[in-house]
């Protein structure tokens, strides 16, 4: 199997691009957050997984802390980003939009 190549970064937290992972440099100070990172990034299908992101486990704890201290993250929260081309990403796009018309309903209810 192709090993999954690690790219550090400065911006965001951690992305899974196919083939290869963008992680915050910042995360090699916070060893636990950034193996749970870099597990939950390779566990990422090429195309829509939405549920993919609610599979919670311990690590998951460290790296909001992580997100919460380290205002570069939060940049992975925008579902359209610029680096060096347009990024959609497509499971905070369904998040967001699910989110917003649950919240329309409950108004309306």
């Amino acid at each position: 199997m192709k090993k999954t190549k690690i790219k550090y970064v400065r911006w965001g937290l951690a992305n899974f691009y196919g083939d290869y992972i963008e992680v915050n440099r910042e995360l090699k100070k916070y060893p636990k957050a950034l193996k749970y990172a870099i597990t939950h990034e390779k566990g990422h299908k090429k195309g829509f997984d939405l549920l993919h992101e609610f599979d919670y486990r311990i690590g998951l704890i460290n790296l909001i802390r992580f997100t919460i201290t380290h205002p570069s993250a939060w940049i992975d929260f925008l579902p359209i980003q610029y680096r060096k081309k347009w990024i959609i990403d497509y499971n905070l796009l369904m998040l967001y939009s699910l989110i917003i018309f649950l919240l329309i309903l409950i108004k309306f209810i």
